[in-house]
């Protein structure tokens, strides 16, 4: 799925900024009411995009990916997401050094009932997720079946995907699920929730494959962003994995996350 990632971290921000500055006004994103025609025309441009791309994909890679992206439009918050890759609003209170998971997208896997009934229905077959054995600690996870040209089995962990030809005739589709959050709500939620002014609280996005949630859950990756992003110091307990002191920069806390993901999948999976 290489390919098919590089193709749409190069294609998707400026296609879907082409397709929303020809269907929004202005003055989009604006926190009054009214608004309902203008967020149906941005999940309509975003799902056209991921649309477009999956297309592409499929004339020059027979490997698909998951997409997950935000998109910020004034007041509003478009999460658009494909597959078991995912993206969270977190939060964090400045008073209280307190961080948090306002909303994460949700994985696309192939036995959700909505999901299994597509891909039943377009002849596919899906495998459910089998019992986890004694000592493993990674997540399995359920799979489309389908038999390819040259003959090879393919499993796939996610029921929706860009990319993937074989896959797609048997439901599994690159329509986004896209979910629209207004910034001053969750703040104002936030700031209730903590007893705090709402300009104590600061908001970020985070964006990861499932190689990361396999292995690290959102609440530890948000502390350990939030602790770059807000305070240059690493949260406790967490181990320098990279080498040296350096500045607990948002990069450095993002290699951190990658790595730490990495020896915990090697620790469950140590014949692999």
């Amino acid at each position: 799925g290489e390919v098919t990632s590089q193709l749409a971290v190069s294609t998707f921000p400026h296609l879907l900024a082409t397709k929303v500055a020809a269907s929004l006004p202005a003055n989009a994103g604006s926190p009054r009411e009214g608004h309902a025609d203008e967020i149906v025309k941005l999940k309509e441009a975003a799902t056209e995009a991921y649309g477009e791309i999956d297309a592409q994909a499929a004339q020059i890679s027979g490997a698909g990916a998951t997409a997950t992206s935000v998109l910020r439009v004034g007041d509003r918050l478009y999460y658009i997401n494909t597959g078991d890759s995912q993206s969270f609003l977190g939060t964090y209170v400045k008073s209280t050094k307190q961080s948090g998971v306002a909303f994460i997208t949700a994985e696309h896997k192939p036995h959700l009932p909505e999901e299994k009934a597509r891909i039943e229905r377009m002849g596919g077959q899906v495998m459910m997720p089998p019992i986890t054995p004694p000592g493993m600690k990674i997540k399995l996870s359920s799979r489309v079946l389908a038999l390819l040209p040259n003959g090879m089995q393919l499993g796939l962990a996610m029921s929706r995907s860009i990319g993937d030809p074989e896959a797609g005739r048997l439901g599994v589709i690159p329509t986004p699920e896209i979910t629209v959050l207004s910034v001053e709500e969750v703040r104002a939620q936030t700031a209730a929730k903590a007893g705090v002014d709402v300009a104590d609280v600061e908001l970020f996005a985070v964006v990861a494959s499932d190689g990361i949630y396999d292995h690290i859950e959102p609440d530890e990756i948000a502390t350990t962003l939030a602790s770059a992003l807000y305070g240059n110091t690493k949260p406790a307990g967490v181990m320098n994995t990279l080498g040296g002191d350096g500045d607990w920069s948002p990069l450095r806390a993002c290699e951190h996350l990658i790595m730490t993901a990495s020896e915990r999948w090697l620790e469950r999976m140590p014949d692999h």
